[in-house]
């Protein structure tokens, strides 16, 4: 088992895309990454950095104002929001929005991957929380960015997305009838973009074995628990987005044997459904 993908893999991967642009990472999220790695970053220019993007900005104050915060007035100030929303929300409400803009969310399968990909994200944070060794902020970055390679393979390919959709009930052979037509598969694409947007690690190699029947020949505990809780929380979502999806043999094993790995307690996995449907509905 290949831990990350043979050079042969990456140049079938760029050789099926050739003519679709990779979206690069915007100027906001390499600033707040920046500012993020400082021992003490600075509220104010964090601030900034979400002023200077209008759509940043609205989905900012649009969360901070939401009834989750509970908050007795309005907030409109951008800096404010920053500070009573904190760094992880704020690094999340970036990627999400700029990964969005990136790739469009204009189609009705884009729509689709989009609320997958956000739930799948909430999901997997939720579900970290749980799993020891296993961090929540890279559960969010495996989630959000596991199935993005299908919407590359979606702008080149015409009937990619009838096909996606109709695999969805075999979460394990869906990337060999990929690799059949089109010498590739999204876990490979989704590795790509993470790689080019500058993920850790350990996220893109959780990303390019989202789909594996097994973990054999990973060692890395943590490695291991980010693709069990992508498997479980993909599996959910698909579940919550179209209730009459029925899971094949392979599917349910394969989800069967993730819950047994993590050992979660019900509390966790009532808090990861809670997650999903808030996005989901």
């Amino acid at each position: 088992m290949n831990i990350i993908p043979s050079e042969s893999e990456l140049n079938q991967a760029f050789d099926a895309i050739q003519g679709i642009r990779i979206p690069k990472i915007p100027d906001a999220v390499l600033a707040l990454k920046q500012e993020l790695l400082k021992q003490e970053p600075n509220m104010s220019d964090i601030g900034q950095i979400l002023a200077s993007d209008p759509a940043l900005s609205g989905i900012a104050l649009k969360i901070i104002n939401s009834g989750k915060y509970g908050l007795s007035r309005e907030i409109q100030s951008i800096s404010q929001a920053a500070v009573l929303l904190g760094l992880n929300v704020i690094q999340e409400i970036i990627l999400l929005s700029a990964l969005k803009q990136a790739m469009g969310q204009s189609s009705p399968f884009q729509t689709y991957i989009w609320k997958s990909s956000q739930a799948i994200a909430m999901g997997a944070k939720a579900l970290a929380i749980s799993v020891e060794g296993v961090s929540p902020e890279s559960a969010f970055l495996a989630g959000l960015f596991q199935n993005v390679g299908a919407l590359l393979l979606d702008k080149k390919y015409e009937n990619y997305s009838m096909q996606y959709l109709e695999s969805l009930a075999n979460p394990i052979t869906c990337l060999k009838l990929e690799e059949e037509q089109y010498n590739t598969n999204h876990a490979t694409i989704s590795f790509l973009l993470a790689k080019h947007w500058r993920l850790p690690e350990k996220v893109g190699i959780s990303i390019y074995h989202s789909h594996a029947e097994t973990c054999l020949g990973l060692d890395d505990p943590e490695i291991k628990g980010l693709i069990a809780i992508l498997k479980i929380c993909e599996n959910s979502t698909s579940h919550i987005l179209d209730s009459g999806l029925k899971f094949t043999p392979e599917g349910t094993k394969a989800v069967a044997n993730s819950y047994l790995e993590l050992a979660l307690d019900t509390d966790a996995i009532k808090e990861m459904n809670y997650e999903l449907r808030q996005v989901s509905n």
